[in-house]
């Protein structure tokens, strides 16, 4: 496993207030066990220095932290230097523990260097890479250099062993410290695992007791095992937990059944409009059954979820009933609203344009004031017209319409305008009216007057 530091002295100085006792206790026990194989009080003197060396490293990080002194270049090479210097004292121990010649000596100087390699690579431990070298090396060379050493001072060196000690050594190294390294990693991991956990626990927590959400979880029987408090109020039920829940739903308990049995097969169910008739009325609602599986993959059961659209079903209907009283009115007047939206570039007609203007003109026409159904001397006319809404203006105009048939027809045309959010110009609704009929009887009119004058 790749080696990756955590570069924070926070987690350094955290790392060190944890460890700072167990390190002191292990460095006390080891310098009884040296002095013991070294009959010389040596061993014991360098466990008091490094015990004090030990809670000088932890203080040094702990008022960094405090300061919140930032790593930098310089702090980082300052403390690289310090753990370089603090780590070769400590690997003084172990190499005369080597040079003392004794098999066990020479043992424990092996797990005393393999133990400060694996104390500054630990995660945590050092707050970046360089300090975690500089810490490391000098443990580290003497299980290279050891090897070579005793051979050089042999009478026949064997170069061929001391290089395999050598390799054996850097081998048990690398081994121990990925070791340690995979541990905590894996310790790491598991506390987040437990954290998303709990707060994967929580969150469904809150959605079933606090949420609007309206939910149930049924088991494989399709007894209910959880349900919301927005679901347990809207079927005003209290004791549901084990109660079947097609024997307490309100809707359609055919589309429960295979929506349920669906779901249990695997599939994803949803029902965008379903109704049921209540003691508050008939509601309509939207919901949805999915299979509920374990952590091995196994479907234990189905949980569904809805909410109600009643409001937007009645809102829907009374809108399209308000459109069809629209195209009867515009129909019985001959009348057509149409909408320019600006925004989009777009010209939209609500009722049968034909009775009006024989046939529909698109948005770049309207624009471009080339509509092939105008009068050519009241295109000046309508274009003032049009630009005087969209300054504010509020009053109609009336204009010829040419006929495909080269006959003449009259239109009254009421234009609004629509504003944006910001008070800008977003469409004009037109409502346009077919007064051919009117025309003519006001010019049918006006001739008979000439003709009694």
């Amino acid at each position: 496993m790749r080696f990756t530091p955590f570069p924070s002295l926070a987690a350094a100085a955290d790392t060190r207030r944890r460890e700072l006792p167990a390190s002191i206790a292990i460095v006390i026990l080891t310098g009884g066990i040296a002095a013991a194989i070294m009959h010389g009080p040596g061993a014991v003197g360098w466990a008091a220095i490094m015990s004090l060396l030990l809670i000088f490293d932890a203080e040094l990080y702990r008022r960094f932290d405090a300061a919140a002194v930032a790593l930098t270049p310089p702090v980082e090479a300052a403390l690289a230097g310090w753990s370089f210097a603090s780590s070769a004292f400590y690997a003084s121990l172990p190499i005369a523990l080597w040079l003392n010649g004794q098999a066990a000596g020479a043992a424990a100087a092996i797990v005393l260097w393999v133990a400060g390699v694996v104390r500054h690579f630990s995660p945590g431990a050092s707050g970046a890479l360089p300090i975690a070298i500089a810490g490391a090396a000098p443990p580290a060379l003497p299980i290279v250099v050891a090897p070579f050493l005793i051979a050089a001072m042999t009478t026949q060196p064997d170069w061929d062993l001391a290089v395999i000690a050598a390799i054996g050594g850097c081998a048990l190294m690398v081994y121990v410290t990925q070791a340690r390294v995979s541990a905590a990693e894996a310790e790491r991991a598991l506390r987040a695992n437990v954290v998303h956990g709990s707060m994967q626990q929580t969150l469904a927590s809150l959605v079933f007791e606090q949420g609007g959400l309206a939910a149930v979880l049924v088991d494989r029987e399709g007894r209910v095992v959880a349900m919301s408090k927005s679901m347990r109020d809207a079927l005003n039920v209290q004791n549901e937990l084990g109660a079947k829940l097609e024997d307490i739903i309100q809707w359609s308990p055919a589309n429960w059944r295979d929506a349920f049995a669906r779901a249990m097969a695997g599939e994803h169910v949803r029902y965008d409009e379903d109704n049921a008739t209540t003691s508050n009325g008939h509601r309509y609602f939207t919901w949805e059954a999915r299979p509920w599986r374990h952590e091995g993959g196994d479907i234990c059961g189905v949980i569904a979820h809805g909410r109600g659209i009643t409001e937007l079903v009645q809102a829907r209907e009374e809108a399209a009933a308000n459109e069809d009283r629209l195209k009867i009115a515009l129909e019985a007047g001959r009348s057509v609203v149409w909408e320019i939206d600006f925004k989009s570039e777009t010209l939209s007609w609500h009722g049968d344009p034909e009775p009006v203007y024989g046939a529909p003109f698109t948005y770049q026409q309207f624009i471009s004031n080339t509509t092939p159904i105008l009068h050519a001397d009241d295109r000046p006319a309508l274009k003032e017209y049009f630009e005087a809404v969209i300054n504010g203006a509020n009053h109609c105009i009336e204009h010829r319409v040419m006929r495909a048939d080269g006959g003449i027809g009259w239109a009254a045309v009421c234009a609004h305008r629509v504003n944006n959010s910001k008070g800008g110009l977003r469409k004009l609704i037109v409502l346009s009216m077919d007064v051919t009929t009117r025309k003519q009887q006001e010019a049918e009119f006006i001739a008979a007057m000439c003709r009694t004058e």
